[in-house]
């Protein structure tokens, strides 16, 4: 793997900022930039380190030729990590709102509707009747809210999602 993949994947899994990580690395923001944008090469000593923080920041002991692989590597890690993720976010009722407020929000303005995301909350969560939307976008986004909060009750009862589980309701 080249060194300027190295170092963005160290950037955005460190969540480090490009000034901090060059003080990870005791150099100039520009000479760090110049590695990210592959007009240069560190030295071995620099090299190691940038190794020694990849290693750090992803807890793999070897470092893949291929970044995709690397990134492969950091997906199932992250996949283990999170297997409870949509647990978590049914237990708490502020991260499950907001997760079918963006979700409801995003899927339905992708098919054409002209809701706002405040719209959206409003017709939600409020039971708003938004008298410039038509009835149709209030149905849409209410039924997609119902669907969600199925979908969450049969994932906390540990039902397999399937098929079968879309066909009986």
């Amino acid at each position: 793997m080249k060194i300027s993949e190295k170092l963005q994947l160290i950037k955005q899994i460190s969540r480090l900022s490009q000034e901090n990580l060059a003080k990870e690395l005791s150099v100039s923001f520009a000479t760090l930039n110049s590695w990210i944008n592959d007009r240069s090469i560190p030295h071995k000593k620099k090299q190691d380190k940038i190794d020694e923080l990849y290693r750090l920041h992803t807890g793999d002991n070897i470092i893949p030729d291929d970044e995709l692989v690397a990134k492969k590597n950091l997906l199932f890690k992250k996949n283990i990590e999170n297997k409870s993720i949509i647990k978590v976010i049914a237990g708490r009722i502020d991260l499950f709102n907001e997760f079918v407020l963006k979700l409801t929000y995003n899927s339905n303005s992708i098919e054409g509707s002209t809701l706002t995301e405040n719209d959206t909350e409003a017709i939600l969560f409020r039971n708003a009747n938004l008298r410039n939307r038509s009835l149709v976008e209030h149905l849409e986004a209410k039924n997609h809210q119902t669907a969600m909060k199925y979908l969450f009750k049969e994932v906390k009862n540990n039902i397999k999602i399937n098929r079968t589980v879309f066909y009986s309701c």
